[in-house]
């Protein structure tokens, strides 16, 4: 999404993130059926990448099979608010340039 990259099962600290975003400082967790038995380690984690400046954002598996599009866009807005507020103006033009990078291709 605007050219930022992600590293899949990306280790941290005594942690594994399922894909972290480090421009963005973002971690996205998918979570399946496990996770429901594990909320007081999720949220032991979740304060710790916290106290680092690393905000998590949990999906629910099954939200991607039922509505991929959703979970992109949202994905996508949350990576956006992350850039603006922790680089706004290197943001401003990676996101330029990539929207006329873009653009570009839709018209060959």
């Amino acid at each position: 999404c605007f050219g930022i990259g992600f590293r899949r099962q990306d280790p941290m600290g005594d942690y594994i993130l399922d894909f972290y975003c480090h421009d963005a400082g973002l971690d996205i967790e998918i979570d399946g059926r496990v996770h429901g038995h594990r909320q007081s380690h999720d949220r032991r984690r979740d304060e710790w990448l916290g106290a680092r400046g690393v905000e998590v954002l949990r999906i629910p598996a099954w939200k991607i099979s039922r509505d991929v599009h959703a979970v992109v866009g949202l994905i996508a807005h949350t990576v956006e608010r992350r850039m603006e507020s922790l680089h706004p103006g290197k943001f401003a033009e990676k996101k330029a340039a990539w929207l006329a990078k873009r653009a570009e291709k839709k018209m060959k």
